[in-house]
C-alpha cells in the first residue's frame, strides 16, 4: 500500500491479497518505471487499485496479473484527471466481467489514461493505443502461477517513441528499469510507453 510516498524502478511480483489492490493499493503517491506482473487479487485491481488522490502512475508494465471481481490489471476509481496513468503498458491481465486489462467505478474512468497501450482503451484517444506492445516474450498465465516473460520491446514495437516526455524524465538519476536513460537520444527524443526505454532490434 502506497499513501504519500513514491516507488520507482522496482519489480512488484507474485503478491495476493483477498481484497483490493493485488500488487499495489494506491491512495496517494507515485509509481514510476514499475513492472507489476503476476499479482492477483480477491475483488479489485490484480495489479494495482487506485483510489481518489490526484498523483500519477508514469512508465509501468502491468502484465499477467487477476483479479476475482473486476479490473485485472488496473482498478480505478478515480474521476476525470487526466494523465493519472501515464505512458504505461496494461495487456494480458485477466479478470471477471471482461475486464481484464482495466476497470472503473465511474463511467469516465478512462478519462484518466493518456498515452497508453491497452486492449480496453479506445485507439487514439488522449494518446492510447490497443495494439500489441511486442515484448521479447510474454509469459503465460496469470496472477501468482502466471510464468513471467521477458517484458523489454522490440525495436518495431507500437510502444516506442510514442509517449509523452514529462521533466523529470531527463535528470541524471531517472533510468528506465533495465539501468538506461529514460529519454535516449539515439532514438527521436520520445519516451517509451511502459518500464523499459531499451529496445531489442
Amino acid at each position: 500500500s502506497i499513501n504519500r510516498g513514491t516507488i520507482h524502478n522496482s519489480v512488484i511480483t507474485y503478491n495476493y491479497t483477498s481484497g483490493d489492490g493485488g500488487g499495489v493499493d494506491i491512495n496517494e503517491g507515485y509509481l514510476k518505471n514499475c513492472l507489476v506482473a503476476g499479482n492477483e487479487a480477491g475483488t479489485y485491481g490484480g495489479g494495482l487499485n487506485r483510489v481518489d488522490n490526484p498523483q500519477t502512475i508514469y512508465n509501468c508494465t502491468v502484465v499477467r496479473n487477476s483479479a476475482g471481481t473486476a479490473g485485472g490489471g488496473i482498478y480505478s476509481s478515480v474521476i476525470s484527471r487526466p494523465n493519472l496513468f501515464l505512458n504505461n503498458i496494461i495487456c494480458s491481465n485477466q479478470a471477471a466481467g471482461n475486464t481484464n486489462d482495466i476497470a472503473g467505478s465511474v463511467g469516465s474512468f478512462r478519462d484518466n489514461f493518456s498515452y497508453c497501450c491497452s486492449a480496453d482503451l479506445i485507439d487514439g484517444v488522449n494518446g492510447n493505443i490497443t495494439d500489441s506492445p511486442m515484448f521479447v516474450s510474454s509469459g503465460s498465465g496469470y496472477g501468482t502461477n502466471a510464468v513471467l516473460g521477458n517484458y523489454i520491446l522490440y525495436k518495431t514495437s507500437p510502444c516506442e517513441d510514442t509517449g509523452l516526455n514529462q521533466s523529470w524524465m531527463t535528470t541524471t538519476l531517472t533510468n528506465d528499469l533495465a539501468g538506461y536513460a529514460r529519454i535516449l537520444p539515439a532514438t527521436d527524443g520520445t519516451v517509451n510507453m511502459g518500464a523499459y526505454e531499451f529496445t531489442l532490434p
